[in-house]
C-alpha cells in the first residue's frame, strides 16, 4: 500500500515556510496596533481648566461620528482647531487650548477616529485628514466666529493631519506643527526598532502592507514632506524637539526645507518629543500666539 502522506520536505524550504508564516502573523498583529491604538484613559474637561465650553459632535467627510469640545473666547479673534496624537485624545491637549483661550482665541478640540469616544480605524495621519476637514465643516455652520480666521495647531500624529489636511483644505489659513513626522514608513521602522528591537526587514513592510489593505490608504501618501510644500503662500511654523527620540529633529529639518514661504522652524532644546511647550512655555507661547496673531 503506497503511503501517500511519506513526503520528504527539504529542510531549508520548511525554514522558508516557517519564516514567511511569522512574518505573516507579525505583519497582521503589527498592523493592529497601528489601527487600533490605545484608549488613552484621560477625561479632563475644559471647565477643570476654568474655561467655558461646549459639548459639539460633528462628522468627519467620510461619515464618522466625532466629539469634540468648542471653546468660546472672543468672537472677532480667529478661531484655533488643536489635534492630538496617537494614542491620546482631546483632553490630553487641554494646556494647548489653555494657552489660546488666554489670548481669546476660539478653540475646538475632538478625538481623531480610533481614539477618545471615536469610532474607526487609524492611519496615522492620512484619513484622519477626513475629520479635520469634518471640523472646518462644522466651524462652517457657527455664526459666532470668524470663517475666514481657521487656524490649526498639531501635535505629533496631529502635526501630520495638519500638514496634509492644510494642503488639501484653503480654508486652513495657518498651521503649528509640532513633533510631526516626515516619513509614515520610516517612523514606523523607527518605532519597530525603539520598541520592540525588530529591524526593517522583513518586519516593518507586511505590517505597513496590512495596515493599508485593512484601513483602505496607501502609506506613500501619507508623508507630510510631500504636502508642506503645497501649503504656501500660507504660513506653517515647524516645531520640535532637540532631544526627541520618537520623532528625532531631523524630520521638523526635511519638513522645513519642503516647505514653502512663509515657514518658520523652532528646534527646543533639551525637549523630547512634545516637551517644547512644558520646558519652555514662555517661548513656546510667545512664539505661537505671534505666529497665529500674524497670519490670521
Amino acid at each position: 500500500m503506497t503511503n501517500y502522506f511519506n513526503i520528504h520536505v527539504p529542510v531549508w524550504t520548511s525554514i522558508v515556510v516557517i519564516i514567511v508564516a511569522v512574518t505573516i502573523i507579525w505583519g497582521w498583529g503589527a498592523s493592529r496596533l497601528i489601527l487600533t491604538p490605545p484608549r488613552y484613559d484621560l477625561d479632563t474637561k475644559p471647565s477643570e481648566l476654568n474655561m467655558s465650553y461646549e459639548d459639539v459632535t460633528f462628522s468627519s467627510t467620510d461619515g464618522i461620528q466625532t466629539i469634540g469640545f468648542f471653546i468660546p473666547g472672543d468672537n472677532t479673534k480667529p478661531t484655533v482647531i488643536v489635534l492630538h496624537g496617537y494614542g491620546t485624545n482631546k483632553s490630553d491637549i487641554l494646556t494647548f487650548a489653555e494657552m489660546l483661550h488666554h489670548h481669546k482665541y476660539n478653540v475646538l478640540v475632538f478625538d481623531f477616529r480610533a481614539h477618545g469616544q471615536t469610532k474607526g480605524k487609524c492611519t496615522l495621519g492620512y484619513n484622519e485628514t477626513r475629520d479635520l476637514a469634518g471640523a472646518v465643516n462644522y466651524l462652517m455652520t457657527r455664526k459666532d466666529i470668524d470663517q475666514n480666521k481657521i487656524g490649526v495647531l498639531g501635535c505629533s500624529m496631529g502635526a501630520n493631519v495638519a500638514i496634509i489636511g492644510a494642503a488639501n483644505d484653503p480654508r486652513i489659513k495657518a498651521i503649528v506643527a509640532d513633533s510631526g513626522f516626515a516619513s509614515f514608513e520610516k517612523t514606523i521602522t523607527k518605532f519597530a526598532k525603539l520598541f520592540y528591537n525588530l529591524p526593517k526587514y522583513p518586519f516593518v513592510p507586511p505590517a505597513i502592507w496590512f495596515a493599508e489593505l485593512r484601513a483602505g490608504f496607501s502609506a506613500r501618501k501619507a508623508d507630510a514632506t510631500k504636502y508642506i510644500g503645497h501649503i504656501s503662500p500660507r504660513a506653517v511654523f515647524i516645531i520640535g524637539g532637540a532631544n526627541d527620540v520618537r520623532i528625532p529633529p531631523v524630520n521638523q529639518d526635511d519638513l522645513f526645507k519642503a516647505a514653502g514661504e512663509p515657514r518658520q522652524l523652532w528646534i527646543a532644546p533639551e525637549a523630547d518629543h512634545l516637551e517644547a511647550h512644558g520646558l519652555w512655555p514662555r517661548e513656546y507661547e510667545e512664539k505661537v500666539i505671534a505666529f497665529f496673531d500674524k497670519y490670521l
